[in-house]
């Protein structure tokens, strides 16, 4: 099993955001997207291509990446 061609990363700190685009870079994996908040992950989601998803536990919002993945789900 090889890589994915496309991720979302979902992390509400800039700095880790950064290092997880910089490793997938590395790996010439495409990032999508990265998002903060449960809201513009999941608007997002009906317009971009995603094969996986790199998702923080606790992000902004009322939402957190737990609840988060049962919705996209």
């Amino acid at each position: 099993m090889g890589l994915p061609e496309n991720i979302v990363i979902v992390e509400d700190e800039v700095i880790t955001q950064r290092y997880l685009q910089d490793i997938m870079l590395q790996h010439k994996v495409h990032v999508s997207g990265c998002f903060d908040n449960a809201s513009d992950t999941l608007e997002a989601l009906k317009r971009i291509e995603c094969d996986m998803i790199l998702m923080d536990i606790n992000i902004k919002g009322p939402v957190d990446g737990i609840q988060l993945a049962k919705i996209i789900l």
